[in-house]
């Protein structure tokens, strides 16, 4: 999972942003947007809260807390997916669940596109590593014959 505030570093002499005064942001995954949120640090949990839904997760570990923040959203997409079938959504929560779907879809492509080039990438390296290479004729660096010093001592016999 990669965000632009799992990126930022700690700066010496900067505070955390706190419950009065968060850090505005967004988070991704693959690169693609999933929520802009409000981000800030209470009692040693790393608290994001969604701006857009009403998705919020928490953790000692930020970056878990980012991926927990994922799991929610995806979770609410499924749950107002559900509503949506049941006829129990209103207009806010399907248009909600159209958002999401959009952005968790966008993002699952973008991850799966990812994951399928590493795959051939290590299937390449693996064939390159697995074969012997294959060299031209004439191709060798210090290619050539010597005659051993032996071969005119030895006669050759008739057959």
């Amino acid at each position: 999972m990669h965000s632009r505030m799992a990126n930022a570093t700690d700066q010496e002499g900067i505070s955390d942003p706190n419950p009065e005064s968060p850090e505005i942001g967004r988070i991704t995954f693959g690169g693609e947007l999933i929520s802009e949120v409000a981000y800030w640090v209470e009692d040693g949990d790393h608290l994001f809260r969604s701006t857009e839904f009403d998705v919020y997760a928490a953790d000692p570990d930020r970056a878990t807390a980012i991926g927990k923040f994922i799991d929610n959203v995806d979770d609410l997409g499924i749950a107002l997916a559900a509503w949506t079938d049941q006829d129990l959504a209103t207009g806010d929560d399907m248009d909600a669940c159209v958002t999401l779907l959009r952005r968790m879809t966008a993002a699952y492509r973008a991850v799966s596109a990812e994951l399928t080039e590493l795959q051939a990438e290590q299937e390449r390296h693996i064939i390159q590593v697995n074969l012997p290479r294959r060299r031209r004729r004439g191709a060798h660096t210090r290619g050539g014959y010597e005659r051993s010093p032996l071969a005119s001592s030895l006669k050759r016999q008739p057959v």
